[in-house]
């Protein structure tokens, strides 16, 4: 009888493992250089809210501000505090300004080209960086801001001005305008029967915004 053929034991086929590819590392982009930042429009901010501060508070909080203003802003220029006056003065060797009070009045190089509403100043700034200068002013009337809203809107949509925002309210309002290189940006706002309106006005951001 003979003998059943055992089967053939199959070798189990050996699988050799793919070859791992050497990828080459990933080079991380390169970012591109950064476009230098023209932060005149920082300044504006800076300015107006310096100059909101100092129209709130009172002259002691003024003082103490002025001390580390005049140091921060204006290369170590002096601070003048004169209480019984109500004023303050910071001048700079840069050429900065700032007056806060009774005898406040327009910087020398203010343009004649914005028309201030009266000339009972509170507060009046200048700074200038790479080239470029913020004015800023602040102006007190007993008219209300009903009847200023008007008349500022005639201001700075005529002459060459043209109002790129003009939200005239019964208690304040907000007004932008342009002019050549100017931009002037007027807040104004009524409380306890008067009415405070701040011009800050910048050299150069009209032009940069085209």
């Amino acid at each position: 009888m003979a003998d059943a053929k055992q089967p053939k034991s199959e070798k189990p086929a050996t699988t050799e493992p793919a070859a791992a590819k050497a990828d080459a590392p990933a080079t991380a982009a390169t970012p591109a250089a950064a476009p230098k930042k023209d932060n005149t429009k920082k300044v504006v901010i800076i300015v107006a809210a310096v100059v909101g501060v100092f129209i709130v508070l009172p002259i002691i909080a003024v003082t103490i501000l002025a001390s580390v203003i005049g140091h921060k802003i204006t290369n170590n220029g002096t601070v003048n505090v004169d209480s019984n006056k109500g004023t303050v003065s910071i001048k700079g060797k840069d050429g900065n300004e700032f007056t806060a009070g009774n005898n406040a009045s327009l910087p020398k190089d203010f343009p004649k080209d914005v028309d201030v509403y009266n000339d009972n100043i509170k507060s009046s700034s200048k700074i200038t960086e790479n080239g470029k200068t913020v004015w800023s002013v602040s102006v007190e009337t007993n008219d209300s801001s009903a009847k200023v809203g008007p008349v500022l809107t005639e201001s700075f949509t005529t002459d060459g001005w043209t109002a790129s925002l003009n939200n005239n309210g019964t208690d304040s309002g907000l007004l932008i305008a342009k002019k050549g290189d100017l931009q002037t940006n007027i807040y104004y706002a009524t409380k306890d029967g008067k009415t405070t309106i701040v011009y800050t006005v910048a050299q150069g951001v009209a032009s940069d915004s085209n």
